[in-house]
């Protein structure tokens, strides 16, 4: 015996399941695991929801001038149909090119949750097409709240920077717990 082997590692090392019915009992472990696996992006997928509907409800609220930002959300995973691909509201004076870019953007993401989802992991993109959100999400001191500014434009009381990223992070343990609470196993 090698040096640093014991008995029981060699023993491990060969050793082989050779029940009746393995094939089935593989079957039903293997139909349990993919229920599971759907369950936990059925609970990425709400989690991602919920973060939405924060973004919404309160503060710090998504900001607005057109609306244009608010209906540039998305939601991608590897083979969901996406969140935000039907028909888009934009308004104003970029209208036509921020909807173009929009179908664009989504095909994109999808394609990047796809490379990026393995067995082992699952994979979703959530976020905004405009293409000034990430600007406008890092824009700390500026003010996102109403005045008597001219035009279509305006702004929404409550809207301040880092609204998505603010939201995750104060959100943490309620994301875990609506993945959790989806891959219970009965």
């Amino acid at each position: 015996m090698a040096k640093g082997q014991s008995r029981g590692a060699d023993y491990m090392r060969g050793f082989t399941w050779g029940l009746k019915g393995e094939e089935v009992v593989m079957a039903n472990l293997n139909k349990e695991l993919d229920q599971i696996k759907a369950k936990s992006m059925k609970g990425l997928i709400m989690a991602a929801a919920y973060i939405r509907n924060k973004t919404e409800k309160e503060t710090p609220l998504t900001p607005v001038d057109y609306g244009n930002l608010r209906s540039s959300y998305f939601v991608v995973t590897a083979k969901s149909v996406p969140v935000g691909s039907g028909k888009t509201d934009f308004k104003g004076p970029k209208a036509q090119e921020m909807t173009i870019d929009h179908g664009s953007v989504i095909g994109e993401m999808q394609a990047k949750a796809r490379s990026m989802t393995t067995k082992q992991r699952l994979f979703l993109i959530m976020g905004y097409t405009a293409n000034y959100s990430g600007f406008v999400h890092e824009m700390i001191g500026a003010n996102f709240n109403p005045d008597k500014r001219r035009g279509k434009a305006k702004r929404r009381a409550g809207a301040g920077p880092k609204w998505l990223e603010t939201h995750i992070k104060n959100n943490t343990k309620m994301i875990v717990q609506i993945v959790r609470d989806q891959t219970k196993i009965p």
